[in-house]
């Protein structure tokens, strides 16, 4: 009889029951009424009714002088040319006095003269040398392998002593023994038949909320500031009434050498008072007259 296989099986486990999706946020979620966002009214924009002047203190206080051309003190950068015709001459030429003088005297060598006689071409290996009676050296070479005599026996003792046996492979047999189990797959696993269902609470989130600290009580936007502040009232500066041609009260004096203009108050005020302004338009009450820059 064939043996049982210990191999679990590995197909999944199916349920009858219908698949239970109820969740405890189904179940204890209760929606509320939300009122309707308040929507912010954007005013229109609109633009400004009153006329650009574009000018400014410098425009208005600005006079044009007019003045020559600075002279440029670059060099000139032609080149210099004269004239007059070229001499050509040098110092050289100039400060040059010829002197006569001899050449060095060049030492004449003795001609070659050719001895008398024969040259004797000897030398004292020719004549001091004596032959001697010798033989040469033999090569020594290493004596050749000597052959053993006879015929080369090559059989081993593996060549002698096998012995070649007939085998044949083994066949594999079909087994129709088999014959699987007729019972039905319960398909119940352990952990879902010794399960215990607690009931539990959902965890509480321990996330902090992102929504801003809000106060119910109105708002105080009083500061240090804005209570012991006192707002004093300052005279309105006649410069720009007089440059327009309006009547702020003052008639002129003089102008100096610089260019300025100085104005004096007209007498109808009791205390004759003389302002002085400088190139931005501001008055100062340290000098008694008004400079305007000219």
């Amino acid at each position: 009889m064939p043996r049982g296989s210990m191999k679990p099986n590995e197909a999944a486990k199916a349920s009858d029951a219908p698949f239970e999706d109820r969740t405890g946020y189904r179940d204890e979620f209760i929606k509320h009424p939300l009122g309707e966002k308040h929507k912010r009214e954007v005013a229109a924009w609109a633009p400004n009714p009153a006329k650009l002047e574009g000018l400014s203190n410098y425009m208005k206080d600005f006079i044009p002088k007019e003045s020559g051309k600075l002279p440029s003190c670059k060099p000139d950068s032609n080149p210099y040319q004269s004239s007059a015709p070229f001499q050509g001459e040098t110092t050289n030429r100039h400060d040059y006095t010829k002197k006569s003088g001899d050449r060095p005297h060049v030492h004449q060598h003795e001609e070659y003269v050719k001895p008398d006689g024969d040259m004797l071409l000897n030398t004292t290996s020719h004549t001091d040398y004596a032959p001697k009676a010798g033989e040469r050296t033999q090569i020594r070479r290493p004596p050749s392998t000597k052959r053993a005599p006879g015929k080369f026996y090559g059989q081993t003792n593996y060549s002698t002593d096998f012995r070649k046996l007939s085998a044949e492979r083994v066949r594999f047999t079909p087994k129709n023994d088999y014959k699987p189990n007729e019972a039905p797959f319960e398909g119940q696993p352990t952990y879902q038949s010794d399960f215990i269902k607690y009931k539990s609470a959902p965890t509480r989130s321990m996330k902090p909320s992102d929504a801003g600290y809000s106060s119910g009580a109105p708002f105080e936007g009083s500061t240090e500031y804005t209570n012991e502040y006192i707002k004093k009232a300052a005279p309105p500066c006649p410069v720009t009434i007089i440059n327009s041609g309006g009547n702020a009260g003052y008639m002129f004096d003089a102008q100096d050498d610089v260019g300025h203009k100085w104005y004096e108050q007209t007498p109808r005020i009791e205390q004759s008072t003389r302002w002085e302004t400088k190139s931005t338009g501001a008055l100062s009450t340290q000098q008694p007259l008004i400079q305007l820059a000219a």
